[in-house]
């Protein structure tokens, strides 16, 4: 392994629950993901430390890094395919709804979500401001995607697959947020560093890029992973690294709670 697996990691990463861990073939494959995943976060900050709402994601990358500078582009020259604004409701949203306790393979549903979420503001003494957010949520929306304000948006790339999809942030929602859940709920099955399509196998990695009112999340294939952890720039602390993944169902699992509990 290039660099030692903090033991805290095992909990701090769902896709590690997934897999027993008696059988040593299974448990050889659990080390050498987290190994793959530590190696390209753990060489600078992460928004999975820094969930600020001012963090400029991957900081430098697009300067430092010729690969991100390309992708960027490419993406940039395919435009946008898809306006898809915001396609989720008022519960999937920051409402301030704690953690719904986790069952192994198993995925609160929508009532049991609601009900929480009601439940929390309740016992946070904002019964009002629930029922006021939830009766403006849709105006919010609707605002946020005919552009009356300034709008910060989050784009899925996939150039050369299923077309570059835009997202809306509206109220109740960060880019960091959205992406977490676009990237979840739409597929993408080209890299957006090398171009290649893989048609049986999803995208799993993203970078996000922050671009002022836009952030970009750029899909990364395996070889194009160990590129980006190889890269100078990243392991000498000159461009920062925010990576999300596509199979990280912790939030799902939880009942997308709010994202001060992630």
């Amino acid at each position: 392994m290039s660099t030692p697996i903090p033991d805290s990691w095992l909990d701090d990463f769902p896709v590690l629950f997934g897999l027993p861990l008696g059988n040593p073939e299974e448990q050889a494959t659990v080390e050498a993901e987290a190994d793959r995943i530590y190696t390209v976060l753990g060489s600078s900050e992460s928004p999975l430390k820094d969930k600020s709402r001012g963090v400029r994601f991957s900081d430098g990358a697009a300067e430092h890094i010729p690969l991100v500078a390309k992708a960027l582009e490419r993406v940039r020259q395919a435009g946008v395919s898809h306006s898809l604004g915001m396609p989720f409701d008022y519960y999937q949203s920051n409402t301030g709804r704690n953690p719904l306790e986790i069952h192994h393979n198993y995925v609160p549903t929508e009532r049991q979500i609601r009900s929480a979420t009601y439940r929390d503001a309740l016992e946070r003494g904002e019964r009002s401001k629930f029922a006021r957010d939830l009766e403006l949520y849709p105006h919010a929306v609707e605002a946020a995607e005919r552009g009356a304000s300034a709008v910060k948006t989050v784009i899925l790339a996939s150039p050369r697959d299923a077309g570059n999809r835009e997202f809306t942030v509206s109220r109740g929602w960060t880019q960091y947020r959205l992406a977490h859940k676009v990237v979840r709920a739409y597929k993408v099955h080209d890299c957006s560093w090398c171009g290649v399509v893989r048609c049986g196998t999803a995208i799993d990695m993203f970078l996000l890029v922050g671009t002022g009112a836009t952030m970009y999340a750029l899909g990364l294939c395996f070889e194009c992973e160990r590129r980006l952890a190889n890269d100078p720039a990243v392991r000498n602390g000159s461009a920062r690294v925010d990576v999300i993944f596509a199979w990280d169902d912790w939030p799902d699992s939880a009942g997308w709670p709010d994202q001060r509990s992630w």
